[in-house]
C-alpha cells in the first residue's frame, strides 16, 4: 500500500512550516516484493519525490510570477526592461520544465 503522511512539526519554535516539509511518501512491499524495495530504496524514492513536488512549486511559483508580469500595464520607458524580465522569466520557466522532465524520465 502507497501511503502520503504529514510528518509532526519538528520545532514549536519555527515560525514558518511549509507544506513541503512535511509530506513523505511511504511504501510498505509485501513479502516477495520487500526483497527488491527495500526500506534504503524507498528511502531514496521518498527523497526524489520531495525534490519532484519542491520542483513543481517552483515551477508554479515562476508561472504565477510570468502572469503577474503579463498583467502588469508599463509605459514606453520600461517596456526594454519589461522585455528583458519576461525572457528571463520564460527563460527559467523553461528550464525548471526540462529539469522536472529529466528528472521523472531519465
Amino acid at each position: 500500500m502507497l501511503w502520503l503522511a504529514v510528518m509532526p512539526e519538528a520545532s514549536a519554535a519555527r515560525d514558518a512550516v511549509h507544506a513541503l516539509d512535511m509530506l513523505t511518501l511511504e511504501y510498505r512491499a509485501p513479502f516477495p516484493l520487500s526483497l527488491v524495495l527495500s526500506r534504503a530504496s524507498v528511502f531514496k524514492y521518498q527523497l526524489l519525490f520531495r525534490h519532484l513536488l519542491a520542483c513543481h512549486h517552483v515551477q508554479r511559483e515562476l508561472r504565477g510570477a510570468w502572469q503577474a508580469q503579463q498583467r502588469s500595464r508599463w509605459g514606453e520607458a520600461q517596456r526594454a526592461l519589461m522585455m528583458t524580465c519576461s525572457s528571463g522569466l520564460q527563460r527559467m520557466l523553461h528550464f525548471w520544465r526540462s529539469y522536472e522532465h529529466y528528472v521523472s524520465f531519465e
